[in-house]
């Protein structure tokens, strides 16, 4: 995972591994902070939909294809 971080770690998703491929991130659909995790809404410039959460607590990224 590749992010944007200006004043905290995770503010901005760029690039991301997904079944071992990188993909770039494209836009930003969505963006929410649930109590651990940083969560993002993401089309990718193959015009896939993921959503990316970086769990805070255990310092880890999880991927999804919507």
């Amino acid at each position: 995972m590749e992010c944007r971080s200006e004043f905290t770690y995770a503010q901005r998703p760029i690039r991301f591994q997904w079944q071992d491929n990188w993909l770039e991130v494209e836009s930003i659909l969505e963006q929410w902070k649930s109590p651990h995790s940083n969560c993002f809404k993401v089309m990718s410039t193959t015009k896939v939909i993921y959503e990316l959460y970086y769990l805070e607590d255990r310092d880890i990224w999880q991927v999804q294809s919507i």
